[in-house]
């Protein structure tokens, strides 16, 4: 809102209003928003439901071993 308020431009020759690359950027932030709250509720349904094998198979959480074991062999290719 204080971009439109102040009418402010980008530092550059052509003087870009900013309200576009912002609205662009609140546009992909509020996608992102939505998209991690509908996959939380389906992820706590699965929990609720007890649906733990399907819940791995989607979501695929990593234990410390496997993340350890990723992060060896990561270092060994160095």
């Amino acid at each position: 809102m204080d971009t439109l308020a102040y009418g402010s431009t980008a530092p550059t020759p052509w003087a870009t209003p900013l309200i576009y690359p912002q609205a662009a950027w609140y546009a992909a932030l509020c996608l992102f928003a939505l998209c991690a709250v509908v996959l939380a509720i389906r992820a706590t349904a699965m929990i609720a439901a007890g649906n733990y094998e399907k819940l791995a198979e989607e979501f695929h959480p990593k234990g410390a071993i496997e993340e350890l074991e990723e992060e060896i062999s990561d270092l060994e290719r160095r």
